[in-house]
């Protein structure tokens, strides 16, 4: 019973010695991309060609059985296309489509369970994360058509 204990009051000092955005989530995090076609080119703010991902996405029909694991494909929903963006930074994107160049800034907003998870745990975890940046996240990106 007394390792139990001890390796919970460690756990415990360790997520209340960081932050939990911090932890959990990371600094990084994939951003949709709203009217997105293939061929378009998205740059940083330094010139550096950032990756688009694709994303396909199954809608799947499940029994209402708990016991029946078979799941029929009735939908494909289409392509989604994202890019993974670091929150602890403001980007400036350049949209390059069509011989046309748009300068594109990504909205970010501050998850506010991430301040309750925070502030109850104490002011250093929320310290941390303000600092570090990881209880951002980004709205969708909706590109110019």
């Amino acid at each position: 019973m007394n390792r139990i204990s001890s390796t919970i009051l460690f756990l415990l000092f360790a997520l209340m010695a960081t932050g939990c955005a911090t932890i959990i989530k990371g600094s990084h995090e994939s951003v949709p991309l709203v009217n997105y076609t293939p061929g378009t080119v998205i740059k940083d703010q330094y010139g550096i060609v950032i990756p688009v991902f694709e994303d396909n996405n199954i809608r799947t029909n499940r029994s209402a059985n708990p016991y029946d694991r078979v799941t029929e494909k009735i939908d494909t929903i289409g392509r989604d296309y994202f890019v993974m963006l670091d929150v602890t930074e403001r980007p400036v994107l350049t949209v390059e489509r069509d011989g046309l160049r748009t300068v594109v800034v990504p909205n970010r907003r501050i998850g506010i369970g991430w301040i309750i998870l925070d502030t109850v745990l104490g002011l250093y975890p929320a310290f941390i994360d303000a600092s570090s940046g990881a209880w951002y996240t980004y709205t969708p990106i909706t590109l110019p058509n």
